[in-house]
């Protein structure tokens, strides 16, 4: 999908690696950032806990005591979908997209596709790279960020660039979006309705299409006596 990713910056927009869970797409976006030429620019993010417990018995001590019980560098590690990283690796030329709605009239939505144009500490540039704003530039604010759900006994408050790296994203996320080329890795089957779907038609090429399929034994894989592979694609009867 990046055959020039190790040396150049000048990768084709609207290309894209989709994989079906967040934590293989971290994992691939991680490596080629890392591949990536140029400077890396790193920025932390401010974290917080603040109380999400609603107890109208515990005293404001209380409640902040609580609170101090889970230290920054813990905070720091939480990784939550819908979220920045706390520590975002970028370098000028790379892909972004946006986590959140900042300006929808100028085409800043969540989910827009984005490429580094330069940075500083304050204001990173960007250039809009789909929808009926590609072409466009902007500038991305830090902006105060808490996940909607979440397991934690607290509400996480992550002041950080809202964009993620984006060489590979979801599938889910990369739902409406038209792509020229695509890679699929499904490292294991796909886990909920049309999400197979979803991934075979964002670029509405067969030929532009890639699909990388890893061995599981009776769930996908080369299929007996035949040069074809297969993996499993959920469908929910109900739905029809």
């Amino acid at each position: 999908m990046y055959p020039t990713l190790s040396t150049s910056t000048d990768i084709e927009e609207n290309t894209a690696l989709l994989s079906s869970k967040n934590a293989i797409v971290d994992e691939i976006n991680n490596e080629a950032i890392l591949r990536f030429p140029g400077d890396p620019l790193v920025y932390c993010s401010a974290d917080s806990a603040e109380d999400d417990t609603s107890d109208p018995h515990l005293q404001p001590q209380q409640q902040q005591d609580h609170l101090n019980l889970y230290p920054v560098d813990f905070l720091n590690s939480i990784n939550v979908g819908g979220l920045p990283p706390h520590q975002l690796k970028l370098k000028i030329g790379c892909p972004l997209m946006l986590l959140r709605n900042l300006n929808i009239s100028k085409g800043l939505c969540n989910g827009t596709r984005l490429t580094l144009l330069s940075a500083n500490n304050h204001l990173p540039e960007v250039r809009i790279t789909n929808g009926a704003n590609s072409g466009q530039t902007a500038f991305i604010p830090r902006i105060d960020l808490m996940p909607s759900q979440t397991n934690l006994p607290f509400q996480l408050r992550r002041r950080q660039f809202p964009v993620k790296l984006c060489f590979a994203m979801t599938i889910n996320k990369s739902q409406g979006q038209s792509l020229k080329k695509v890679g699929i890795y499904l490292p294991s089957p796909v886990f909920t309705h049309g999400q197979l779907y979803v991934a075979l038609s964002r670029s509405g090429v067969p030929e532009q299409t890639k699909v990388l399929i890893e061995d599981i034994s009776k769930r996908q894989g080369y299929i007996d006596s035949k040069p074809h592979r297969y993996t499993d694609n959920v469908v929910y009867k109900e739905v029809f």
